[in-house]
């Protein structure tokens, strides 16, 4: 006796079901945690900011501002203390005071390089609120188009549906909601790293350079991207030096040009950095293994890093290799950073 077949689906079904279904319940779940993140956890960091008598500026953009436009136009240091004063009243409201427990522990103090004043000279000129806005539009253009922008520099072949889901769970995302919410110039930084691959994939190698450059104004995030990179150019140096050449250059010129607005500001930079990490909360290595464990498994992480770098040195941009080491990268700083 023969078995009979099950039904196959019919067309309409199936269209129904990627063209329709699947895009609807990806919008829904978007605007699930676009409410989440409106509806709960901005009233807990309201609530927080209340207890502890903040209030104020509190885009992640103020402190940076203010600190490079006093820079640049009144030749200040950004880095003092007395700067770091004038960010938290206009970031919180008033001074704030360690000794009191109900008090941020953030202090907001400037922690970028100089060279980000270079980065934000557009901005300067005009008061914050006109700034806010226009900031805030800036990161919804760079969160928007990042993520093609990643599609085309790894070479992944995305059909336009497949495109436009992940495109969705992108900008509703934790991260994407909370940067474009807080005003972080992480965006940005995302951004010029996504241009600067998807450049480097077109053999566009000193835009790529420029580029990635501009993403050194948070160095931590792309330190190991920009290692990985430089090594990369020496497996092929005929082709690819133009690369390393033109960043070294970028590079040579936004150090020197800090050094002529604020002269010794690598060591005030320094000082910052190692202030900032320690009123942050530790990394997820660190969560996981303890202060020691961590150190332990990032050095064993970043020394494999390192010998992978080598082994794929002469891949081509867009190989699976190169973007196997490239993800990589971007991992390993996720774990390693507070």
């Amino acid at each position: 006796m023969a078995v009979e077949r099950p039904p196959e689906p019919s067309w309409w079904a199936s269209v129904y079901v990627r063209q329709i279904l699947l895009p609807a319940i990806a919008l829904v779940l978007a605007s699930g945690m676009i409410y989440y993140y409106s509806g709960v956890l901005i009233p807990i960091r309201q609530r927080h900011s209340q207890l502890a008598g903040a209030g104020g500026n509190l885009p992640d953009i103020y402190p940076s501002w203010l600190a490079s436009r006093e820079l640049l136009w009144r030749h200040r240091n950004p880095y003092s203390a007395e700067m770091t004063r004038e960010i938290q009243r206009g970031f919180y409201g008033g001074p704030i005071d360690p000794s009191h427990s109900n008090h941020p522990t953030d202090v907001e103090a400037f922690v970028y390089p100089v060279y980000v004043a270079f980065v934000l000279a557009p901005l300067l000129p005009f008061s914050f609120d006109v700034v806010r806005p226009v900031f805030w539009a800036l990161l919804v253009v760079a969160a928007a188009v990042s993520l093609p922008l990643w599609v085309r520099a790894l070479g992944v072949g995305l059909r336009f549906r497949v495109t436009f889901l992940a495109w969705i769970a992108w900008l509703s995302s934790f991260a994407v909601v909370d940067g474009l919410h807080l005003e972080q110039i992480t965006l940005l930084v995302v951004f010029f790293m996504a241009a600067s691959i998807a450049a480097l994939a077109r053999g566009r190698l000193v835009v790529a350079a420029v580029l990635l450059a501009m993403a050194t104004v948070k160095p931590h995030l792309v330190v190991l991207v920009v290692a990985f990179l430089l090594v990369w150019t020496m497996g092929d140096w005929r082709s690819r030096k133009g690369f390393a050449i033109a960043f070294g250059c970028v590079m040579a010129a936004l150090l020197a040009g800090s050094e002529l607005v604020l002269p010794g500001w690598f060591q005030f930079w320094r000082q910052a950095a190692q202030a900032f990490v320690g009123y942050h909360r530790p990394s997820l290595l660190q969560s996981v293994f303890g202060r020691t464990g961590a150190m332990v498994v990032a050095g064993g992480a970043i020394a494999l890093c390192g010998m992978m770098f080598w082994r794929f040195r002469k891949e081509p941009c867009g190989s699976r290799p190169f973007n196997y080491v490239l993800v990589v990268a971007l991992a390993l700083t996720m774990l390693c950073l507070p």
